[in-house]
Order: structure tokens, then sequence, then C-alpha cells
């Protein structure tokens, strides 16, 4: 059984003195306590069979601070951690749990929270990031727990931050 948590909000750039709290907690709710809840879902199960692969999409962000970007990349950094200390919990269990974190992906997302962005500039489509996840998956990852993979595409000059 695989279980990829993926859904994930963002804000646009915004400093910590102008950021309401209502969205950094509905910025909290989605990205992290989301991945939490369905970790949660099925673990028993995992658990009982001895197997599972959990996959979680995290961020650069989850890796670097940026300006304007604390709730979206504290959110992020939290899935960072939580994918080590549920590692810890359930590699005992034949279960792999491991994060991926993107840089810039060409998604709605991102065309939504940087409108003045040049689209040419993103290197990446869903698919490439899909196609990490399709190898955490499989029985070739089998020794990688805890693993977060950092997924920047073809540029190493392409950044987001803010």
């Amino acid at each position: 059984d695989i279980l990829v948590n993926n859904a994930a909000i963002n804000h646009r750039s915004c400093p910590v003195v102008e950021l309401d709290p209502r969205d950094w907690d509905t910025i909290m709710a989605v990205n992290l306590k989301g991945t939490f809840l369905c970790c949660r879902a099925v673990l028993g199960k995992m658990i009982e069979q001895r197997s599972g692969k959990i996959i979680n999409i995290s961020s650069i962000g989850g890796r670097r601070g940026g300006a304007g970007r604390s709730a979206y990349r504290a959110s992020k950094a939290a899935v960072l951690n939580f994918t080590e200390c549920l590692s810890d919990e359930v590699k005992r269990f034949g279960i792999n749990v491991s994060a991926i974190c993107p840089g810039g992906v060409e998604t709605r997302m991102l065309r939504e929270i940087f409108p003045e962005r040049d689209p040419s500039t993103t290197t990446m489509t869903p698919e490439d990031i899909a196609a990490v996840a399709v190898f955490l998956a499989s029985d070739d990852a089998r020794a990688m727990h805890g693993a977060i993979v950092d997924v920047f595409g073809i540029s190493t000059e392409i950044r987001i931050s803010s």
C-alpha cells in the first residue's frame, strides 16, 4: 500500500507582521495537519500487514527560509521533521516513510502565487515529481527510511524566494 501526501496551499509573499493568523492556521491545517491525518488513517493497516510506503511532498521551501514566505515554508519544514519522526516510529514494521522536496514545478498553485514569474524558468513538470514518487514507492527504495529527496530540476539557478 502506498500513500502520497501531495495536498498543499500557499500564500502570496507577506511579511509576518501582516500575515493574518487565520491564514497561518489554514496553511498549517492543510499542509501539516492534513499530512498527519492521512498518515494516521493508513498506519493501522500498514502496521498490521508489516509493509507500506508513505511519501510526503514537501518543498525546497521546507529547506530554506525566505522573506515573506513564513507560513508556507514553516509548514513544509514541519512536514520534513514529521517525515523523519514517523520513519523512526514505523520502520520496524517494514514501512518506508520519505519526502520529496521539489523546486519550481509548473502548477496552478505556482502560477497563482507568482503571476509575474516567467513560466520558461520552471524546469519541472508534475510528472517529473511523480517519477521520483514512483521510485520511492518501488522495491528499489526499500532501504530508504526517512529519506528526504531534493528535486530541483535541470538548472540550479532557478530560485523562487518571494
